[in-house]
Formats: structure tokens, C-alpha cells, sequence
């Protein structure tokens, strides 16, 4: 997450302060959303492990359809 935000994303819901009281020691990220992702950046290119959503913007649906089967 902190990627792509030096990348140039948004982090609209940022789940890194996320402590479980359960497992106080624990390593836990809560739920993450990230917008304004473009391809290159590493947070779509790169696995997240945790509850993150990536977000991208295109302006029709052929143009959505084209980036995901790219």
C-alpha cells in the first residue's frame, strides 16, 4: 500500500493502523481500497495479501473488457 501511494494512487480506505484485540501481537492490515490504479504500478501487478480492492477508471466498457483480457 505505501507503493502505491508513492506510485500515485489513493488510498480511500486505508486498513494499515487495523489491530485485532483478540491477537493484540498480531500482524493484521483491515479492509483497503485503493483508486486511481493504472497497470504499471506494483499494487496491480503484485499480489496484496489482505482484504485490499484495487480500483481503475476506464470509460466504456469495450475499454474495460480490453484491459482485462490484456
Amino acid at each position: 500500500m505505501n507503493s502505491a501511494e508513492k506510485e500515485g494512487a489513493t488510498l480511500v480506505l486505508d486498513g494499515r493502523g487495523y489491530k485485532n484485540e483478540k491477537y493484540p501481537k498480531g500482524n493484521f492490515v483491515g479492509p483497503t481500497i485503493i483508486d486511481n490504479v493504472k497497470t504499471h504500478m506494483t499494487c496491480y501487478k503484485e499480489e496484496i495479501f489482505g482484504p485490499a480492492l484495487c480500483v481503475m477508471h476506464v470509460e466504456t466498457l469495450e475499454e474495460a473488457v480490453k484491459l482485462i483480457n490484456r
